[in-house]
């Protein structure tokens, strides 16, 4: 399954994860991602995961997550990497008003996407 794993400081990367990896890994590939992406933050020990689900929902081209919050509809936040402009964005909060039970919205901004690997193994790209 592809996730995005990102940091406090907006620098992320796509890591495909897969099946019946434990949590102590997945805790593994949080710590060495903060630990070289945002080593001044002391405070931030285990980087974000966004789970892009196997069949990568998009909008507009633009990755998004949600889920339920609560019976009027759902939370959505839209994921905004570099290669992403602010008008495929904004097309793709349009559309999934137009789709979804909307509740919540937000955008996560992503300033640099790097290569990384489970291993932890994560260079600039």
């Amino acid at each position: 399954m592809m996730y995005l794993i990102y940091t406090s400081n907006g620098i992320g990367a796509f890591v495909d994860v897969p099946p019946g990896l434990s949590s102590d890994g997945y805790g593994e590939l949080q710590e060495r991602f903060v630990k070289k992406h945002n080593p001044r933050d002391k405070y931030e020990r285990y980087a974000e995961m966004v789970r892009l689900w196997p069949d990568h929902r998009t909008a507009n081209g633009v990755y998004y997550d949600w889920g339920l919050a609560g019976p009027d509809g759902a939370w959505y936040t839209v994921i905004k990497t570099p290669d992403i402009t602010t008008e495929q964005v904004k097309e793709a909060k349009r559309q999934i008003r137009r789709d979804g039970d909307v509740v919540t919205m937000s955008v996560l901004r992503i300033k640099r996407l790097v290569e990384c690997d489970l291993a932890g193994e994560c260079v600039a790209g």
